[in-house]
């Protein structure tokens, strides 16, 4: 005879919540008190909306979006050549099979990203997250810029790999950890929305630079502007977030 049981909770079977290190004593269900987690007081919408953390927020990943529009669609022609009218420009010069193959490890790369990163916030904090995150996209800028070179295609398609996961990763992550849990669905939501709206815009964006200049160099520079651009306001958004708790907690 074999005696069964059920669970009803995680907890019960040792599991934590998502962020929580079961390793750290000061760690209680109730959730850490640093910035590493996601924050015990809830905002709630009403106020998030009016905040200009949340704004600063928005604008971040409205560039983004931005960034990602104007490079996922072009990162392979920047390396080889583009047809305009019958008539061939030749951007990087690189065969196709070298192009597929850089390609190719910029799509790994992702796939390791998209799993690390999340365990980076969790492990280093927003903060740390955030730095990453837009350096990567800074150097990915710079480095398509040279797509004549071996080196440029490949610094690039790294970077990028891991920068473009702040599209999907950080929204979520930075919501909850600046506002709290609650509303977090419409928080997300309006933040990723905006981002798609970058995302439209980057693209169009390109093509309008390319056809005026015969080359991505400008596209990269505007990408490059606007990356840092995302990092600075992440970085502002972070202490009004926090002030915004604390008053919310001192009610």
């Amino acid at each position: 005879m074999h005696d069964y049981s059920f669970r009803t909770k995680p907890s019960e079977i040792g599991l934590k919540p998502l962020g929580e290190n079961p390793g750290d004593p000061s760690v209680s269900t109730a959730g850490d008190k640093d910035e590493r987690t996601a924050p015990e007081v809830n905002v709630g919408w009403s106020r998030i909306k009016k905040s200009p953390a949340f704004w600063l927020l928005v604008v971040a990943f409205l560039f983004m979006g931005l960034v990602n529009g104007a490079i996922l669609p072009n990162q392979v022609t920047n390396m080889t050549s583009v047809t305009v009218n019958g008539a061939k420009i030749v951007t990087g010069g690189h065969d196709p099979m070298w192009a597929g193959t850089v390609l190719s490890a910029y799509m790994v790369t992702v796939v390791i990203a998209k799993i690390s990163l999340g365990a980076i916030y969790d492990r280093f904090g927003l903060r740390f997250g955030n730095v990453l995150g837009s350096v990567a996209c800074i150097i990915a800028c710079a480095a398509l810029c040279f797509p004549a070179t071996d080196l440029g295609p490949i610094v690039a398609a790294i970077s990028f790999g891991i920068g473009t996961c702040m599209g999907t990763i950080t929204p979520t992550i930075a919501a909850s950890k600046q506002f709290g849990m609650a509303d977090l669905g419409k928080v997300t939501g309006t933040i990723t929305s905006l981002e798609m709206v970058g995302g439209t815009v980057g693209a169009i964006v390109s093509g309008i630079l390319f056809d005026a200049t015969g080359s991505f160099t400008s596209t990269w520079i505007v990408c490059l502007a606007c990356s840092v651009a995302m990092l600075v306001f992440l970085l502002a958004s972070e202490p009004i977030a926090a002030k915004l708790r604390a008053s919310v907690a001192g009610e």
